[in-house]
């Protein structure tokens, strides 16, 4: 699984250089750790995201996950979970779709910029992106999501405001940074 996890750093990297003047894709030398299993997954966000109050959960829409941080001005939001939910195999491209609908039931005017499953030495990977407009808000959502223990991991990234693609290169860092033992 570790060259396929690998691999997909690799394909983010690649995504990266293709965004225009995006830089290096890799989060600030000050970044905080984030686990879950104790450890047995982990991720880093950029310095400056914290855990949302429990108030500000239920405020929000993080696709009912439990974990939910993000950045001072709230333009960068990162939602995460480890679901007890097992998915077999035979079961993930149906949890994909059944998922992408989920998305498109809740959001208005979503826009799919990909909807894809990569295989990652026998373990699919789900993974949605795209973008969307709610009244005055417009933002940019990447997914990622994987069996894990026999249970569901999700981390769901969002970025708000006037030009939401700013964080895209803060979300793939988070992506590339993505370790499961």
């Amino acid at each position: 699984m570790r060259n396929q996890l690998d691999h997909l750093r690799t394909s983010v990297r690649i995504l990266c250089v293709l965004m225009a003047l995006a830089g290096p894709c890799t989060l600030p030398v000050q970044a905080e750790v984030v686990s879950l299993d104790q450890g047995g997954i982990t991720f880093k966000v950029p310095d400056d995201v914290s855990p949302l109050s429990p108030e500000e959960i239920r405020q929000g829409n993080s696709q009912d996950l439990q974990f939910v941080m993000a950045n001072p001005e709230r333009s960068l939001v990162v939602a995460y979970d480890l679901k007890p939910k097992n998915i077999p195999s035979q079961f993930f491209n149906m949890a994909h779709k059944k998922m992408a609908e989920k998305f498109e039931e809740n959001e208005e005017n979503l826009k799919w910029l990909n909807r894809s499953i990569v295989d990652m030495e026998g373990q699919p990977w789900g993974y949605l992106e795209y973008e969307a407009k709610t009244r005055d808000i417009a933002y940019f959502t990447m997914t990622l999501f994987t069996r894990y223990k026999g249970q569901l991991f999700i981390i769901h990234l969002r970025s708000l405001g006037e030009n939401p693609s700013t964080n895209k290169e803060a979300m793939a860092g988070i992506f590339n940074s993505i370790t499961l033992r």
